[in-house]
């Protein structure tokens, strides 16, 4: 696991928080205004507060960072669950540019605020549901998402002014009903999105799930059907349609713009995949599984195949040495301190854990990747574990991929 960086100990002291963001903030170098503006030239006194929101708004995105490097459990209030659904979308307010077919983070807040205002009894009712809840309880985020989405995508849909906070979105007023209705039509298709994520559902009929719903947005384009594009083909690669769309093939001359602004988006959500730290095993491995997709079918294409393959071979190398780190830190370590024999509790984690890291190992070799001497070091050191019965060894060396060491095992004993 990546070490904690220093600035973010230091946010555990004392007036840690400010003193950090007010140094990060000076180390940035000067760049390209917010929200797609020019450089702001020297301002008069009176401008003072606009200058506070946008240096505000930069500090709260090297937070945000920070955080997401960090993955750490969120209580799961009204904004949140409203963002949870357009994750894949999600930038910074300071990389966001007009007509980009992803969505500011800036702008979840007033969007969280028109809806509470126009919808108070439901957004009081999603409130109870998830009241003590966090963004891991995932049948809490679908059942209350399942309320509020469709819901919240009808008002935005209608919403054509900005609310009177949206300047601290640090977003120009215009800017405001292009997304506004571009987050409705993706909100309005979420909560049939984890129907659409098992496994056991035909192809046909998931692509022509998908089709449908990249053709709801189109009275919205180019922003609309863009965003809908970018979060459905992130989530669902293995859609030919929506591969088709992504490279503009048999798409309308109106459309090429916003595939090629999703192809970029695509780009830059495989890079995150080589600076991230990792969070749950079974999150990790499907992350690089969806890549793995769309890097196999970009490597397909003349124009993209050089910028694939030298993608593939960094994942390769990240991702192998993840599922080091991984399984020091998620098996042999628990295993090494076990001092007594475990309960069946424990047993079933560890076992959970060794799954996680199987099939980790199977997308990296999917990769093209070496994954066997991990596996096998760590189906070593389980056989050593005293404390372990031989069963649950044996068990835990066969679900790593190995047997015929667990056959051994059950014959030794």
């Amino acid at each position: 696991m990546a070490p904690i960086p220093v600035e973010l100990t230091a946010l555990r002291e004392p007036g840690g928080r400010d003193r950090v963001l007010r140094e990060t903030a000076l180390q940035q170098p000067a760049g390209p205004g917010l929200g797609g503006l020019a450089p702001r030239p020297a301002m008069p006194q009176t401008s003072h507060w606009a200058e506070a929101q946008a240096l505000a708004e930069a500090n709260a995105s090297i937070w945000r960072t920070r955080m997401r490097i960090l993955r750490p459990t969120r209580p799961l209030k009204l904004a949140r669950l409203l963002a949870m659904p357009l994750e894949p979308v999600l930038i910074d307010a300071a990389h966001w540019r007009s007509g980009a077919v992803t969505l500011p983070r800036s702008a979840i807040q007033p969007f969280a605020a028109v809806i509470e205002a126009a919808l108070p009894a439901l957004t009081d009712k999603v409130s109870a549901m998830i009241a003590g809840k966090t963004t891991q309880d995932r049948e809490a985020v679908q059942e209350a998402g399942a309320v509020l989405w469709p819901e919240a995508a009808t008002v935005l849909q209608a919403a054509s002014v900005p609310p009177p906070d949206w300047a601290r979105a640090c977003l120009p007023p215009a800017s405001f009903q292009p997304l506004a209705q571009a987050v409705a039509v993706c909100l309005s298709v979420s909560p049939r999105l984890a129907d659409l994520a098992d496994p056991t559902m035909p192809a046909t009929h998931l692509d022509t799930a998908l089709s449908a719903m990249l053709r709801l947005a189109l009275p919205v384009q180019p922003v609309g059907w863009g965003m809908m594009l970018a979060l459905l083909v992130t989530q669902f690669p293995g859609s030919q349609p929506l591969r088709d769309a992504v490279l503009h093939q048999g798409a309308a001359t109106q459309l090429r713009p916003a595939s090629d602004a999703v192809l970029r988006h695509v780009w830059a959500w495989i890079d995150e995949a080589l600076t991230g730290t990792p969070a749950e095993l079974a999150d990790t491995a499907a992350a690089l599984r969806r890549r793995t997709v769309l890097l196999h079918a970009l490597a397909g294409e003349r124009a993209h195949r050089v910028q694939a393959t030298e993608k593939r071979t960094a994942l390769r190398q990240v991702y192998a040495a993840q599922l080091a780190s991984l399984a020091r830190e998620r098996l042999i370590a628990p295993l090494a301190a076990l001092t007594a024999p475990p309960d069946d509790a424990q047993v079933a984690r560890l076992e959970a854990e060794a799954r996680g890291l199987r099939r980790l190992a199977a997308d990296i070799r999917a990769l093209g990747g070496q994954a066997d001497t991990v596996m096998q070091d760590a189906a070593g050191v389980v056989t050593h574990i005293g404390v372990l019965g031989v069963v649950d060894r044996a068990r835990l060396v066969e679900i790593l991929d190995d047997p015929e060491l667990a056959l051994r095992l059950l014959e030794d004993r």
